[in-house]
């Protein structure tokens, strides 16, 4: 596996409804070496599902890099993001602000908003990527697209880390 560079790194920024971006974050990845003019790749999709899985599928797969970072455009990192970029792992997640932070539980529990991955980790998995999974009469989201992706990474060998943490501006 190749080690992660922000300059060698593509960032898919799931943009609904708006295709707005906040300035913190896009100041985070320019301040860390991003290459914002030519590996910015938006996207914009209602349902979050189908927007993760599209990304992977229209973006990242037939892409040339091997690095994807992947962000939510209410995410805004700041130097707290920093050990995100360090940790070594196949899959990363930074930890921020939610509606229920029990769901954050073991060290390899990351959530979607700000993650990175290996070209590998996505290649190596079958689709869907991501998923929720209801409870019998579908009222109750009894696991979210994140962990749906988490365990699927997990079973097929690769290394999740959580490292560092962003803020989250929910409106």
């Amino acid at each position: 596996m190749t080690p992660f560079d922000p300059k060698s790194a593509v960032i898919i920024v799931a943009a609904w409804p708006d295709e707005q971006l906040k300035v913190r974050l896009v100041t985070w990845l320019a301040h860390h070496g991003f290459d914002l003019e030519h590996n910015l790749w938006d996207h914009c999709c209602r349902d979050v599902v189908v927007a993760y899985n599209r990304a992977v599928r229209d973006l990242a797969l037939p892409s040339r890099f091997d690095w994807f970072v992947f962000c939510d455009k209410d995410l805004m990192p700041g130097p707290a993001a920093d050990p995100f970029l360090a940790a070594d792992a196949d899959v990363v997640g930074v930890q921020y602000p939610i509606r229920n932070p029990e769901s954050w539980g073991e060290p390899t529990r990351i959530h979607t908003g700000l993650w990175r991955c290996h070209r590998g980790v996505l290649e190596a998995l079958s689709p869907p990527w991501f998923a929720r999974r209801y409870s019998h009469d579908g009222c109750d989201v009894i696991q979210c697209e994140c962990d749906f992706f988490r365990e699927k990474a997990l079973a097929a060998g690769f290394a999740i880390a959580r490292a560092g943490w962003a803020d989250h501006a929910v409106k």
